[in-house]
């Protein structure tokens, strides 16, 4: 199930653009939070296709919110 929500993860981080930066972890609290989301209970198939409609609807969002211009391309 881990595999899965790390998938997901990925899906939505693509379209940013966006560099890594290692902090320790006392230091950064907030990580702490993210790794202790809770995993939601039930049919795994069932979870994985609402899963995988969670991330679609993220990313069309976004690219709507997003508008590129010749400019933007551009650069």
């Amino acid at each position: 199930m881990a595999a899965n929500r790390l998938l997901r993860w990925a899906l939505i981080l693509r379209s940013f653009d966006y560099s890594i930066e290692y902090i320790k972890g006392t230091e950064n609290s907030a990580a702490d939070v993210l790794s202790r989301l809770p995993i939601e209970e039930g049919d795994p198939s069932s979870l994985e296709k609402r899963g995988s409609a969670k991330a679609s609807h993220l990313l069309h969002l976004r690219l709507e919110d997003i508008p590129v211009t010749r400019r933007r391309l551009k650069k």
